[in-house]
This record gives structure tokens, C-alpha cells and sequence, in this order.
């Protein structure tokens, strides 16, 4: 089996409530911040995968802030992500890690 773990549940039940909760969030956040006066945005726990509508799915819904970030314990190979930190969010973070 080549598949990664997470993407065992492909186009499943939990598939569709994570994406309606991410839905409702979307609006929240719409409906609270403007989101034209922000220039970066950053991605905690980025995938390189996109299989699935979940994956990376504000950054997909705010294509139009001009800058992703990305930390991942991933290579990030989107050329969405203009600054990617390849390091896992529990362990220490230095200036070394940071690739741009």
C-alpha cells in the first residue's frame, strides 16, 4: 500500500464534516477580518498533498494574501509558499531551518 495515512479516508464521512467545519470557520473569518488588508499568511502543519479539498485548505481560500509561509515537518514543494520552514512544530526552532 503507497498511500500516506492521512489519506486513507479519501473522499470519506469524516472528509465531508472536516470540510464543513473549515466551511463555517471560512465565513467566520470573512465575516470578522478584512482580508484584503493582509499581506502574508502562515500555514502551520502544511502538506505537500493535495488530494483532497481539506489539505491546505485556507491557504487555498485566501490565494489573494500575496505571501504563504509555510512550518511542516514536510519538503513543500507548492510554489504557493514563499517562505517554508522544514522543522516539526515540537521540536526547537532556530534560524538554521529556515529556507528561502
Amino acid at each position: 500500500m503507497n498511500r500516506n495515512t492521512y489519506v486513507q479516508f479519501e473522499n470519506s464521512f469524516f472528509e465531508k464534516i472536516i470540510n464543513k467545519k473549515r466551511m463555517e470557520m471560512l465565513k467566520l473569518i470573512r465575516k470578522k477580518i478584512n482580508i484584503s488588508k493582509i499581506n502574508d499568511l502562515l500555514d502551520i502543519g502544511t502538506t505537500n498533498d493535495d488530494k483532497l479539498n481539506s489539505f491546505n485548505f485556507f491557504c487555498k481560500m485566501f490565494e489573494d494574501i500575496p505571501k504563504h509561509k509555510s512550518i511542516s515537518n514536510q519538503k513543500i514543494n507548492n510554489n504557493r509558499f514563499k517562505i517554508c520552514i522544514k522543522k516539526s512544530i515540537t521540536s526547537a526552532f532556530t534560524k538554521k531551518k529556515l529556507i528561502i
